[in-house]
């Protein structure tokens, strides 16, 4: 059984995958904040979100991984944010930084293009400027909003607040940036087009960005000019915020995904995935989530 592994790298990383089926998981990134910069005067970055889907290749297929980057801070300037999406904030007037949201992580099929994505898990929204002005978590079929109670999360055809198709919002302002996924998250005066100079005032943290499935039901929120077909529909597939509990890369369970994204794709044989998925229901048995996925793959596995 191959399993190919995609860690943080700044850059679209490729694989060409044999014949075959498959299962696709990614983890969006943490948007920036006090957990991630250890910069005691601001909030936390919002976790990211994960998804998960099996496909089947009939023929040999070139697959491009977007990974997450986590939000940064800056005490002099922007606090841009991470790789693939996510969106950059201000430092207040003195000093005091905000931060960047965090990026989505996704998988595209063919070619590198927003429109070939069919797997994706949204970035959470970077923590503002104050203790306790936290980034909303990444999605999930929602982004979520911040804890000062704004809902300019993405969701699966829109986003609202400066967010857009993919990229979260920039702010002025010392709050945090907006997180990228299939939607980005917003932001107060939130704007696609970068801020050249900051404004004093609101410390509220950005809102995640949304995942997606690409699946025969949610082919319909697709956008004009998608450049996949039925073929590439995932099964047994599942977005989930990072907001609840998800199984993260090692293995273990925990609110969300904490620091940079993560992808991985995994090579399905159906003498194999039972003995996997024993010890997977094994160790996390009393895990409502993980217990959801492994029914999913062993359903996946029945139909297959």
């Amino acid at each position: 059984m191959a399993v190919y592994h995609f860690s943080f790298t700044g850059t679209t990383q490729s694989q060409t995958l044999p014949q075959g089926r498959y299962k696709f998981e990614v983890w969006g990134a943490q948007g920036g904040g006090i957990d991630t910069s250890h910069n005691s005067q601001s909030g936390e970055g919002g976790k990211g979100g994960y998804s998960i889907g099996f496909i089947n290749f009939t023929a040999s297929t070139k697959v491009f991984v977007n990974v997450g980057g986590v939000g940064q801070y800056n005490i002099n300037g922007k606090a841009l944010g991470g790789f693939n999406g996510s969106r950059c904030a201000w430092e207040n007037d003195v000093g005091e930084p905000a931060h960047g949201g965090g990026g989505g992580t996704d998988i595209r099929i063919n070619q590198n293009e927003l429109l070939a994505r069919v797997i994706v898990a949204g970035g959470g929204g970077g923590g503002a400027e104050d203790p306790g002005r936290h980034g909303g978590c990444g999605g999930g079929i929602t982004g979520r909003g911040n804890t000062s109670g704004d809902k300019y999360y993405g969701t699966q055809n829109s986003s609202s607040s400066g967010g857009g198709f993919f990229q979260g919002a920039h702010t002025p302002y010392e709050g945090g940036g907006g997180g990228g996924g299939w939607y980005g998250g917003g932001t107060i005066a939130g704007s696609q087009t970068e801020p050249t100079t900051k404004y004093v005032g609101d410390t509220r943290g950005g809102s995640g960005g949304s995942g997606y499935v690409y699946t025969s039901f949610s082919a319909v929120f697709y956008p004009s000019g998608c450049l996949l077909n039925s073929s590439y529909f995932l099964d047994n597939a599942i977005t989930i915020s990072g907001g609840e509990q998800v199984t993260e890369p090692e293995g273990v369970v925990g609110i969300g995904h904490s620091g940079n994204g993560y992808a991985r794709i995994t090579s399905i044989s159906i003498d194999k995935v039972g003995k996997c998925l024993t010890i997977q229901v094994d160790y996390h048995r009393y895990v409502f989530i993980p217990l959801l996925i492994a029914f999913i793959e062993i359903f996946s596995v029945i139909q297959h």
